[in-house]
C-alpha cells in the first residue's frame, strides 16, 4: 500500500512547502493518463465565499477547545489526529484558500482532508443553528419560513427498540470479531475501482438534489428585499451562519443553469438539506478535485460499527489507520508545548471581527492590532486577510509569552499546565466505538432533555 506523507511546515512559515508535488503530477493507475492527485482546491476563495471560512477558522478554535462538534465523524483520516495536529491543519488550510499572496493548499492527503472536514464542520454549525433557532426570546416570526424536509418524527414503538437493540448487538459482534483480523493485518490492499464511482443511483441523486435546489425558480429580489428592519442581536445569532452561507452561494459565478445564486431559498430556509446540497455543490462539487476513488474513499467516509461489521471496508479502514499513525509521528517533533497557541493566534488573525483575547494573550493581541492598524486594517471589518497574515507574521516572535496556554482561557488557569497541554499534546489514540455521536455538553444536555429516541420518516 502506497502512502504519501509530507513534512508539516509551520503555519506561519512564508516559505515553500517541503514535499509538495509538482505540478504535473505522477501517472494514475486507476486512470491511465490522468495525474495520480489527492483531492486538491481548484482556485482561490474571495468575497463571502472566503469570509464563510474565514469565520469557521476563527470558530474552530473555540470549539477545539471544547472538544464540541470539532471532529466531524465523516472524515476521520483529519478527526483522529490530535487537536494540536487539527489546529495545524486548520490554520495552513486557511492561509491556502483566503490568503491572495499565498500558495494553495499542500495537496496531500492530510490537508485535502481537513478541507473536507471544515465543510462537514459547517454543516454542523447550520444544523446547530437551525434546531436551536426558537430557543432565542428576541426573534421575529416574519423570519421563520414554515417548511419542512419532508420527513417527520415520531417516538419509536417497544417492538421496534427491541429490534434496533438485537441488530445493534449483532453488529457490535460481528465488528470485535472483525478487529482482531486488523490487528492480524490480514484484510488486503484498499483500492477503488474506478468504473465503480458513478452509477444510475448516483445518476438519479444528483437529478433529484437539482430538482430540489432550483425547482420553482430562484428568491426573487423582491422577496429577498422583504425584511425591510435591521436585524436585532438574537436574529443575527439565530441566523449568523445561514447568512453568511447565503451571500457565499450569490457569489457563484459558474455560468449556466446550475449558478447557484439561484437557488429556490434564501438565508431565512430551515431546511437543512438544501443548506448541505448546495454548499456540497459550491465547496466540493465546483471546487475540489478528486484524483481518484480511492483518495476519495479515503478522506470521505465515517468508520463506525458497522463499518467493522463489514468484511469488505476493512481494507479501507487498515489504511485510514496507517496514514494517521504515520501523519501522528511526522507532526510530533514539531509541537513545540511552549508555542500551544500559536496556531489558535494564527486563526483569530484570519478570521475574527472582534477584540477580545485569552487571559494570557493580550500583550499579543496589542501587537496584533498596532502592526494592524500600520496597515491601515480594521479586523472588525472582517477581509484584509493577506494583511492580517503579514501582520501575524511580524509579531508572531516578539510576543510568545503566554504561548503555552490556549488562546480561549479567558481567564487566569488555576489546572496545571501540564494538564492542559496534554489535551493537545501528539498522541496515539483510538477514537470510541458507539453508535451515537460523541456528544458535547450542550448536545448532552439537549438530549437528556428531549428523553425521547426518535424515528424519522420519509413522507
Amino acid at each position: 500500500m502506497r502512502i504519501h506523507v509530507v513534512g508539516l511546515p509551520c503555519p506561519c512559515s512564508p516559505g515553500p512547502v517541503l514535499g509538495r508535488r509538482e505540478e504535473e503530477g505522477r501517472p494514475n493507475k486507476e486512470a491511465p493518463g490522468r495525474p495520480d492527485y489527492n483531492m486538491t482546491v481548484r482556485r482561490k476563495l474571495a468575497g463571502a465565499q472566503a469570509a464563510l471560512f474565514a469565520h469557521l477558522g476563527h470558530e474552530y478554535i473555540d470549539d477545539a477547545g471544547m472538544d464540541c462538534h470539532d471532529t466531524p465523524e465523516e472524515v476521520p483520516l483529519f478527526s483522529n489526529l490530535s487537536k494540536a495536529q487539527r489546529l495545524r491543519l486548520v490554520g495552513e488550510v486557511l492561509v491556502g484558500v483566503i490568503c491572495e499572496e499565498e500558495p494553495l493548499p499542500p495537496d496531500t492527503i492530510q490537508h485535502n482532508a481537513t478541507f473536507r472536514a471544515l465543510i462537514h464542520y459547517l454543516f454542523v454549525k447550520l444544523e446547530v443553528e437551525i434546531d436551536t433557532q426558537g430557543e432565542l426570546s428576541d426573534v421575529g416570526e416574519d423570519l421563520f419560513v414554515h417548511d419542512n424536509d419532508g420527513f417527520t418524527g415520531r417516538a419509536r414503538t417497544d417492538e421496534e427498540m427491541e429490534e434496533y437493540r438485537v441488530e445493534r448487538a449483532l453488529i457490535e459482534h460481528r465488528a470485535e470479531k472483525n478487529m482482531k483480523k486488523l490487528e492480524r493485518k490480514d484484510v488486503g490492499e484498499f483500492r477503488v475501482n474506478s468504473s465503480n464511482e458513478y452509477g444510475r443511483a448516483e445518476v438519479t441523486r444528483g437529478l433529484d438534489t437539482m430538482t430540489k435546489l432550483f425547482a420553482g425558480g430562484p428568491v426573487s429580489a423582491e422577496q429577498r428585499s422583504s425584511i425591510v428592519r435591521p436585524l436585532n442581536s438574537d436574529e443575527r445569532c439565530s441566523f449568523r451562519w445561514r447568512i453568511l452561507c447565503d451571500a457565499a452561494l450569490q457569489e457563484d459565478d459558474y455560468p449556466g443553469p446550475f449558478s447557484l445564486a439561484s437557488v429556490n431559498f434564501d438565508w431565512r430556509c430551515q431546511v437543512p438539506s438544501k443548506w448541505y446540497s448546495a454548499l456540497n455543490l459550491l465547496l466540493d462539487t465546483k471546487l475540489m478535485d478528486y484524483g481518484s476513488p480511492t483518495n476519495h474513499a479515503l478522506i470521505c467516509g465515517e468508520i463506525n460499527h458497522k463499518s467493522y461489521a463489514d468484511p469488505s471496508q476493512l481494507p479501507r479502514i487498515q489504511a485510514i489507520e496507517s496514514h494517521v499513525d504515520i501523519l501522528r509521528k511526522v507532526f510530533q517533533p514539531t509541537w513545540d508545548p511552549k508555542l500551544l497557541a500559536l496556531d489558535q493566534r494564527l486563526l483569530f488573525a484570519l478570521g475574527s471581527t472582534e477584540i477580545y483575547a485569552g487571559y494570557y494573550h493580550k500583550e499579543w493581541l496589542f501587537g496584533f492590532l498596532k502592526e494592524c492598524k500600520k496597515m491601515g486594517v480594521d479586523i472588525t471589518k472582517g477581509g484584509s486577510y493577506q494583511l492580517r497574515l503579514d501582520a501575524f507574521r511580524k509579531v508572531k516572535d516578539s510576543f510568545v509569552e503566554g504561548c503555552e496556554y490556549p488562546f480561549e482561557e479567558l481567564y487566569e488557569c488555576n489546572a496545571p499546565l501540564e494538564r492542559i497541554q496534554q489535551g493537545y499534546a501528539p498522541k496515539k489514540s483510538t477514537p470510541p466505538l458507539n453508535f451515537s455521536r460523541k456528544l458535547c455538553a450542550a448536545d448532552q444536555e439537549s438530549q437528556s432533555r428531549d428523553g425521547v429516541c426518535v424515528l424519522r420518516q420519509r413522507t
